[in-house]
């Protein structure tokens, strides 16, 4: 499920919309984010747990991070690494007509798999490319009321939408 807000920014006028979610896409998603993982993409330390962990598996949704310091914000993806709880299991999982085992990784974890089926191995902490500094995920009042992107200035949202 894909989700978004639409804002009109109170000083500027100026209107802009922020996506995350990635709706029916998601297992694609998730495939070229481990393969980025895989990679190197994500660092050398990240690579080398997934590379050595049997069925790893990732929240690759897409969130807005907030800086504390410049108030910068910026949609990304969430790659904190997890492991099953019980890999047995994990490979008698059925996506689509195979198996885990039959296809040899895991093609994708949703966010409440994740929280029942595996456990948290590393954090993924996203950096401001304004500041360096490390990011937060936004929360909900975080989302409503966005920072205008041209003059900087706070706003609420004028809706919410979800699409698929």
């Amino acid at each position: 499920m894909g989700q978004g807000y639409n804002y009109i920014c109170k000083k500027c006028k100026y209107e802009y919309s922020v996506h995350f979610g990635k709706g029916m896409m998601y297992p694609t998603v998730y495939r070229s984010v481990l393969t980025d993982i895989s990679e190197g993409k994500y660092g050398s330390g990240l690579k080398e747990i997934y590379d050595n962990t049997p069925y790893a598996a990732i929240d690759a949704r897409q969130v807005v991070y907030i800086c504390k310091r410049c108030s910068s914000w910026e949609l990304g993806t969430d790659v904190t690494l997890y492991a099953p709880n019980k890999p047995d299991i994990i490979l008698k999982k059925q996506y689509g007509i195979k198996t885990v085992a039959e296809w040899g990784y895991v093609p994708y974890v949703l966010s409440c798999d994740l929280k029942d089926e595996y456990h948290l191995l590393k954090r993924y902490y996203h950096h401001c490319c304004k500041c360096g500094r490390r990011m937060h995920k936004a929360s909900f009042t975080e989302l409503r009321n966005l920072s205008c992107p041209k003059c900087g200035s706070e706003n609420q949202s004028e809706d919410f939408f979800m699409w698929d």
